[in-house]
């Protein structure tokens, strides 16, 4: 067993086979160096741009006009160590994006009650689970915090109790691993 969780290793999954095709394309399948310079590029690029569509729609969120969110997403992409960390293969800046997708899907439930959004914050805090354990301690303060921004306390067992359905077989996973 490695002495990380499993989630990140499943996360490059289908990024390896996505890679070992388009070589098996041009015939260089064999590669080991094409291959991880295809997947590292593929998870770069993803990772980052989901970061800054889940920071984009938080801030949205939070009330801000689409140019100041657009110009807040500038400024923290070039201010802070994202750019930084959006060049690591670590899973530092996956778990950051899992996290303000949570965050995301509990302000987006404060005026809607899909029932997507849930069940969507219980996979993204299950596959957190599997990416990062010392994730939890923010993921907790999340879940506190959702009971004051999700109004009262119905809302608030009612949101868990449908996020529950998505994260347990993935709390299940991570217990195994």
């Amino acid at each position: 067993y490695c002495i990380y969780p499993i989630g990140q290793s499943l996360v490059l999954v289908p990024l390896e086979a996505g890679a070992a095709a388009v070589l098996a394309v041009f015939g260089k399948s064999a590669n080991e160096y094409l291959r991880d310079v295809l997947v590292a590029l593929q998870y770069l690029t993803s990772v980052t741009l989901l970061s800054a569509l889940a920071t984009f729609w938080v801030m949205r969120r939070l009330g801000l006009s689409q140019r100041s969110a657009a110009l807040g997403l500038v400024v923290c992409f070039c201010t802070t160590q994202w750019i930084v960390w959006s060049r690591s293969m670590q899973e530092e800046v996956l778990a950051g994006t899992l996290l303000l997708a949570t965050l995301g899907c509990i302000l987006e439930a404060r005026t809607s009650r899909y029932a997507f959004l849930p069940l969507c914050a219980g996979a993204l805090l299950g596959l957190l689970a599997n990416i990062r354990y010392n994730a939890a301690f923010p993921a907790l303060g999340l879940v506190a915090w959702s009971f004051f921004a999700l109004g009262d306390r119905r809302n608030w067992f009612r949101f868990w109790f449908l996020s529950a359905a998505t994260l347990t077989p993935w709390l299940m996973l991570s217990g195994w691993y």
